[in-house]
């Protein structure tokens, strides 16, 4: 190749000189320019931004914000969240979990999309804590949710969706409030609950196609601690088994009334039906 001036030379040398170093380094310029974030999280901040790709799993600290500025704004890998920590207009292009949650900790989720786990797309383990997700979308993981005992809850406005198992499998002795949300086309049911000793309003809510039930209330044998659960105003409809099913998956019965004692049903829709009906019979109670 000819080059028309010594300063043409010179630069040609120097990109040459620059693309030899991202090799040897293991980084392509691409990458180099996306890795921000993971900076800025190593920086001591508290109040985050990017507008890039990030690559590799990531650990959001105590109290510490992060916003993605445009619709570039894609974490490919998982996300870890502590105390205090705040997630908001950003992708999680998720491995294993795409959301996990420390021990007691209260974190937020707002504007998320969280896609592609091979476990869950967000999983909290026992403990205190408040789990806040709204203006989010959950979609294409095993679990959309996995919720261990002991966290307070505040989902509201998500579309949980298209998900391989459960959308929402929440666990006994969990608290809080579950409204206004979209969950469909979920293999198993829409959302499970463990109904001992939790405390849930569940209201206004869109529960429709999924393969199992749109809501399904669990108990376990060994756990005879009741629980309060409100149902109100939500649409329950197209669910291949039933809009609200009862039971022990672990096999046992419960003493008679524990379901019916247990929750409070008021203002419910079953328009288009469910394959097996809109409530089993065991729960013994009505809309």
């Amino acid at each position: 190749m000819k080059y028309s001036s010594l300063m043409q030379y010179k630069l040609a040398i120097l990109f040459a000189m620059l693309s030899v170093a991202f090799c040897f380094q293991g980084v392509s310029p691409a990458y180099a320019a996306a890795s921000g974030l993971e900076k800025q999280l190593k920086s001591g901040k508290k109040d985050i931004h990017f507008a890039n790709a990030s690559s590799g799993d990531i650990r959001i600290r105590k109290n510490v914000s992060v916003t993605g500025d445009n619709s570039k704004a894609v974490i490919n890998g998982d996300v870890r969240m502590e105390n205090g920590s705040t997630l908001r207009n950003v992708t999680v292009d998720a491995k294993v979990v795409g959301i996990s949650v420390t021990r007691g900790a209260s974190v937020t989720l707002i504007n998320v999309t969280i896609k592609g786990a091979s476990d869950a797309g967000i999983m909290t383990q026992s403990g205190g804590g408040t789990l806040t997700i709204k203006d989010s979308r959950i979609t294409k993981n095993r679990k959309g949710m996995y919720i261990h005992p002991g966290k307070s809850l505040a989902i509201t406005n998500n579309d949980i969706t298209n998900n391989k198992e459960e959308g929402i499998d929440i666990r006994n002795n969990v608290s809080g409030t579950i409204a206004n949300n979209r969950i469909s086309n979920n293999k198993e049911s829409g959302l499970e609950i463990v109904v001992n000793g939790s405390s849930l309003s569940v209201s206004r809510n869109t529960l429709v196609g999924n393969t199992a039930s749109g809501l399904s209330l669990q108990s376990y044998p060994k756990t005879s601690k009741s629980g309060n659960v409100t149902v109100s105003g939500n649409t329950l409809a197209s669910n291949k088994k039933f809009g609200v099913s009862c039971g022990s998956p672990s096999g046992g019965k419960k003493p008679a009334g524990f379901f019916s004692n247990s929750i409070h049903f008021a203002g419910n829709s079953f328009e288009g039906g469910n394959s097996g009906g809109n409530i089993q019979k065991v729960c013994g109670v009505g809309k």
